[in-house]
């Protein structure tokens, strides 16, 4: 199924009562689902074209799938995958994928308080080429929360991205640490 059932779906029901029933049991398969890597062009073009034939049964689900699944699991699974906050932070700085990068980095977010060992990480990635990527690093940050000293300058500083979308994901961070980030307002104006 999709890596998100519509709410309330019978999909989703039961993708959420497995997700609660696995718990953090499942933690290990979904940090290999989120660094799930394609294999290369060639070969999944070779996998397509012999799954046309009756003889073979090839059903090939792709890494991108795999990813967001395993990002919505953590999504079910919250706090309780603090445990995965190493992994997640070791596969989010190995960049497998963007997909991968950009799950991993969801996921971190997801679990909240329990994953600022990862804000080092993820402040680094303001300041990557790629808008996604800082997007992302900045959606973690804004999710985490964190020691205000080290988390309101770094939003502050993505307050100048050229990409509206990472300014804006800044500017409802600070919002969340009321009269401390109130030094950022003329920066903001």
């Amino acid at each position: 199924s999709a890596a998100r059932p519509p709410y309330n779906s019978p999909g989703w029901k039961k993708a959420d009562e497995a997700l609660r029933d696995i718990g953090t049991n499942g933690i290990p398969t979904l940090l290999k689902m989120i660094c799930a890597k394609d294999p290369p062009p060639f070969i999944l073009k070779l996998l397509q074209v012999a799954g046309g034939y009756r003889w073979t049964h090839i059903h090939y689900r792709y890494a991108v799938e795999r990813n967001e699944e395993a990002e919505y699991a953590f999504e079910v699974l919250k706090e309780r995958a603090v445990g995965a906050v190493p992994g997640l932070i070791k596969i989010y700085e190995e960049n497998v994928s963007p997909s991968s990068q950009r799950c991993a980095a969801l996921a971190l977010g997801h679990i909240g308080r329990g994953a600022t060992p990862a804000l080092p990480a993820l402040i680094q990635r303001f300041t990557h080429t790629n808008a996604d990527v800082r997007f992302y690093a900045v959606s973690a940050v804004m999710s985490i929360g964190g020691e205000p000293g080290v988390v309101v300058p770094a939003l502050t500083s993505a307050l100048k991205d050229t990409n509206v979308n990472v300014r804006w994901n800044a500017l409802v961070g600070l919002s969340m640490f009321g009269s401390v980030a109130r030094p950022v307002v003329p920066e903001i104006l």
